[in-house]
């Protein structure tokens, strides 16, 4: 195996006899392991067959090894982006730099039967995985696997929605898929059937409702989008997720969906501005009563759950995570964000903090008085933000790093779909709406567990290149040369 820089790595090499490629058993295994490993991304609540921590739950984690092997057996050598290095150098040196800056504080923080050292290595240990995956779909998108990515989103969309279905039916106790949903439950969730702690609100294969919300936020874009034009094929996916969304009863993942479904509409209707400036106006104008008052979301979304299970939608179901406790973290946050506005109190260091920056009010939670107490068998303090995690833990320096490699892969994924042949175009489109969603659904999670994103980011360095702009499941030609694109 070699690891190659991608200015001087050429297309794969060929295989067999006078430059002839010979596909072999992995050439021909990798789409069927490219589209099992997209659908593991769907299960994320497994019962813990590892000592690795909060990822030891996600099916994605076993099933990476496997695609790493075929992806190498078959191609021989991996390419690193040149953005992703600098990237990845400039980010590191920050966190390190934090770590130094507050070393004597971590060495001493003991909180949870964790250590301040031992947080910095686990989120380190996380942030490094998804360096990983983003390398691995850069490479896939360079080799054309670009096509099972959006087989596998689709599978993911069907298998979800069908987890639903029998979610559903045990709300109200339907006869024989009562039982199966059971007996899948305690396969697919750790702790088994606990349809009772959200009795009317689907989280289908995630492990809780928000994070069936950060799932979609990858499969909706490359599931909805349409290889061969099929318009209707995308309207039907979107419609689909819009039911998933609404009986989820969640408003960041409706607000994300929203956004992203006003992308898709704009690519569609991008010759239309009458078309666009109304699609605009609506979503705007959704957006700020969702804000400004989210009780009329709630009613909406019990009225098609009552249509949908026919019965009342219990009214005493409230969010897993109140207003309250939200806020108390967002507010400590920033609290420690101001007090190290540089470099930050260290990555992973918020949770020894938490309690330390909190406001008398922020104790009408319940939540949050269990967040504070030294019991391991308590939950860690959550910030609920991953814009406000890498404000108080890196600083503005480590913020401002992730945010611009971030968005400079949005716009360059914005452009592509501009510049790009109908046959191109709707992957740089579904990339586009990853990211976009990425940004978004920032402001309700903080882990960087969400490997939906960094699989987009790897794409959108993979089709960076003009020659990976080729219609997907295209082999490399076998020239390392490169040449511009037409305009």
């Amino acid at each position: 195996m070699a690891i190659a820089h991608s200015k001087q790595a050429g297309p794969p090499a060929g295989r067999g006899m006078n430059g002839i490629a010979r596909v072999g058993d992995a050439d021909r295994a990798l789409p069927w392991i490219v589209v099992i490993s997209i659908v593991s991304l769907a299960f994320n609540d497994l019962p813990a067959l590892l000592p690795i921590g909060e990822i030891s739950q996600d099916a994605f984690i076993y099933a990476l090894p496997i695609l790493t092997l075929f992806l190498l057996r078959s191609s021989g050598d991996i390419e690193v982006p040149t953005m992703l290095l600098w990237f990845t150098a400039a980010f590191t040196a920050v966190v390190l730099a934090g770590i130094v800056v507050n070393y004597d504080d971590i060495a001493t923080y003991q909180f949870k039967g964790r250590t301040g050292m031992e947080r910095v290595v686990t989120q380190g240990m996380t942030f490094a995985l998804g360096i990983v995956i983003t390398v691995l779909a850069y490479n896939l998108g360079r080799r054309g696997m670009t096509v099972h990515i959006v087989r596998g989103a689709k599978a993911a969309l069907l298998i979800m929605a069908a987890v639903g279905v029998l979610e559903c039916a045990s709300w109200v106790n339907v006869p024989v898929l009562t039982p199966m949903h059971e007996v899948l439950s305690s396969v697919i969730h750790s702790a088994g059937e606990t349809s009772t702690v959200y009795v009317t609100r689907l989280r289908m294969t995630a492990f809780e409702v928000s994070w069936a919300g950060v799932m979609l936020t990858f499969f909706f874009p490359f599931g909805a989008v349409s290889l061969k034009g099929r318009r209707l094929e995308t309207v039907a996916y979107t419609g689909l997720v819009a039911i998933l969304v609404i009986l989820a009863q969640s408003r960041t993942a409706l607000l994300v969906f929203g956004f992203q479904a006003l992308l898709l509409g704009w690519y569609y209707a991008r010759h239309r501005v009458d078309l666009l400036v109304l699609a605009l106006t609506g979503a705007v104008i959704g957006a700020f009563l969702l804000a400004a008052e989210p009780t009329a979301y709630r009613k909406m979304a019990d009225a098609i759950t009552e249509m949908a299970v026919g019965q009342d939608a219990d009214l005493d179901q409230e969010e897993n995570v109140s207003n309250v406790t939200r806020t108390a973290a967002i507010k400590s946050a920033f609290s420690m964000f101001t007090d190290q506005p540089l470099l930050g109190v260290g990555l992973g260091q918020f949770g020894f903090l938490y309690r330390h920056h909190l406001q008398a009010d922020d104790f009408r939670s319940y939540e949050v008085r269990a967040y504070i107490l030294d019991d391991e068998t308590t939950p860690w303090p959550p910030i609920y933000s991953i814009h406000a995690r890498l404000l108080a833990e890196t600083g503005l320096f480590g913020y401002l790093i992730w945010l611009v490699f971030i968005f400079s892969l949005f716009a360059r994924s914005c452009s592509n779909t501009l510049r790009s042949g109908p046959d191109t175009a709707p992957l740089h489109l579904a990339t586009a709406m990853t990211l976009f969603g990425l940004l978004i659904l920032g402001a309700s999670i903080d882990s960087f567990r969400f490997f939906g994103g960094w699989i987009a980011a790897g794409l959108a360095l993979g089709f960076a290149g003009d020659r990976n702009l080729r219609p997907p499941g295209a082999r490399p030609q076998p020239s390392a040369k490169r040449q511009r694109p037409d305009p």
